[in-house]
Parts: C-alpha cells; structure tokens; sequence
C-alpha cells in the first residue's frame, strides 16, 4: 500500500480539468457495473451490487441476510495550486429493511486500496499524456 497524505488512495492530476478526470472514473467503473449515485463538482459517488463474496462479508459485519448491498465507491475533488487532487473512498454498504443504512469502508483492505490507488496512476497519466 502506498502512503499518502489522507490515508486514502489518491493522487494529484496537473489540470484544471474536473470534467475530464470525472469522466476518466465513470468510463472504467461502468465496465464493473457502478452506476453513478451522486455527481457534484466536488463529489463522484458510485455504487454496484455486492458480489456473493462481498455479500458475505456485509451480512457477517453490517447487515443481515435480509439486507440489500451495495459497493461504494466515492471520489473527492478539490483544487491546488499543482492541479486537482482526487481522493477515493471504498466502503460497503448495507441498506437494513426497516430503513436503516450501516456502511463498512474499505481502505484498510490492502486488495482494494492498490486496486484503487493504480485506477488513479492510470486516469493521472492518461490525463497528463492528453494534455501534451
């Protein structure tokens, strides 16, 4: 796992170019089955039905064999003086019968944070590479 500032797997982008890093994300979570949640200019949240693995682990920590599941997968922009620094955020999410929600985040699963941390090695230098 590499480390950075947030803890998270993140990484600076050199443009002032939002719209391109976001489509960038949406373009790769898609082939995975994430469908945009909430799209702000700050925030990209997305979310795909658990797996039956990830279905397991949700009803053992958070949920129920009765609850619906979702990962998440959420992106935080914010702009510097070197470019946009986006930050991702990977929980799990149980959505309880009488309404109730219990998120599980991810980080700390070396597996997903790698996973993470080189989608956004890829989207800097695809960006970057496009700019020239």
């Amino acid at each position: 796992m590499t480390s950075t500032a947030s803890g998270s797997p993140e990484v600076v982008v050199n443009t002032s170019n939002v719209d391109a890093i976001n489509g960038a994300i949406i373009a790769d979570l898609v082939k995975y089955k994430y469908q945009i949640e909430k799209d702000t200019p700050y925030l990209l949240e997305l979310a795909r039905p658990t797996n039956s693995n990830e279905d397991f682990a949700v009803s053992l920590s958070i949920g129920n064999a009765y609850s619906t599941n979702d990962r998440v997968a959420s992106y935080t922009f914010l702009k510097t003086a070197e470019g946009i620094r986006v930050i991702v955020s990977t929980s799990l999410r149980a959505h309880m019968v009488g309404g109730q929600t219990n998120t599980m985040q991810l980080n700390d699963n070396g597996a997903v944070y790698n996973t993470f941390q080189q989608q956004l090695f890829d989207i800097k230098k695809q960006i970057e590479v496009a700019q020239q």
